[in-house]
């Protein structure tokens, strides 16, 4: 494991800056990952309930750090409302 991890950071001075960082501050990573669990959760949760497969499977594959889970539950929510106003 060490071998592979020193082959990845010789070659790429990025991902050693990032490992650095994060050694550093994992307070970040850890509100990092509880913001995807977050948001990603309550995706697949909509597209699930709305019987959305194809953004099921988007969302379920596809980690943009939340942006396009955020999008999409701000999307259905104001198609919802609008959906709820022609009805009444």
């Amino acid at each position: 494991m060490e071998t592979l991890l020193s082959n990845a950071t010789s070659s790429n001075p990025m991902i050693e800056k990032t490992l650095v960082f994060l050694l550093a501050h994992p307070l970040v990573f850890i509100i990092a990952i509880i913001w995807i669990i977050v948001w990603k959760g309550l995706a697949l949760w909509t597209a699930a309930g709305r019987k959305s497969i194809f953004w099921f499977v988007i969302f379920l594959v596809l980690n943009t750090m939340s942006i396009g889970e955020i999008i999409y539950f701000i999307c259905i929510k104001v198609i919802e409302k609008k959906e709820a106003k022609k009805i009444v």
